[in-house]
């Protein structure tokens, strides 16, 4: 399985770290995506006190991704840019059929989490044929 180095240990030096799943009783938003996070689905709930007492709440998709890249070591709001430099890094200029084809990175992975990556790569790389640095 691929790892994703964002930021590693970011649970480390943290007063308290608690991190569980939930079912949403009230809309939020992602941390990672910034999509809504509808009543009655379910998200990841992370209270934690660094210099401050912090909340985070992630998208089960995006809690999923993260989970399967980070190789434990993560920062709270920063998957997609992770992704972005593990992508950039091993998969720069290939079209979106090279990329699905060395699918052993996606390994493990929801079909749905695999479309999100796929769809995002798409759309950073291949249909706006843009350098991302």
């Amino acid at each position: 399985m691929p790892t994703i180095e964002v930021d590693a240990d970011y649970d480390a030096g943290a007063k308290f770290y608690d991190s569980e799943m939930r079912r949403a009783a009230k809309e939020h938003v992602c941390c990672e995506c910034g999509t809504k996070i509808q009543a009655g689905e379910r998200y990841e709930h992370v209270a934690g006190k660094w210099d401050k007492v912090e909340v985070f709440k992630t998208c089960s998709l995006c809690a999923e991704i993260r989970n399967h890249f980070s190789g434990g070591g993560f920062c709270h709001g920063s998957l997609w840019e992770g992704v972005h430099e593990y992508v950039y890094g091993n998969f720069y200029s290939k079209t979106i059929e090279e990329v699905a084809e060395v699918s052993s990175w996606l390994d493990g992975l929801s079909d749905e989490a695999k479309k999100e990556v796929l769809r995002r790569y798409e759309e950073e790389y291949v249909r706006h044929d843009m350098d991302p640095f």
